[in-house]
């Protein structure tokens, strides 16, 4: 099972929801958690951001990017959101999920200075 599918589940047992309930209520298709669970699937990026819309929480939180489950806001000053949607897609990749735990061990400060230069590359705005 991977790191999505039991942040999944955790939500759903934090907020009394079944697999039934969440595939209801969130558009899922049937049978889709089950599946999650027993391995024949990985959680796609399209699911992912559904159900972050859901549970109203960052499809960061879910790849376990972040113990912050904060979603994005589409405040001017605050990152585009669409580059946590972006990120969802790379949930597969597993350079870049051994390199995210590896950020997140690093100091905060450290952390904002990578954070800032790949915002900056992602974006072609110079924020450092």
């Amino acid at each position: 099972m991977t790191e999505a599918t039991e942040r999944i589940l955790e939500l759903m047992e934090q907020h009394g929801d079944t697999a039934y309930s969440l595939e209801r209520d969130a558009a899922l298709p049937i049978s889709t958690i089950t599946k999650w669970k027993k391995n024949m699937f990985k959680p796609s990026a399209d699911l992912i951001i559904k159900i972050a819309k859901y549970y109203n929480v960052s499809t960061d939180y879910l790849l376990c990017l972040t113990d912050d489950p904060t979603p994005p806001t589409n405040d001017a000053n605050q990152t585009n959101p669409f580059i946590s949607t972006n990120l969802a897609k790379l949930a597969y990749d597993k350079d870049f999920i051994y390199m995210a735990k590896i950020y997140n061990e690093l100091p905060n400060e450290k952390r904002e200075k990578i954070y800032s230069y790949i915002l900056s590359v992602a974006t072609g705005i110079d924020l450092i």
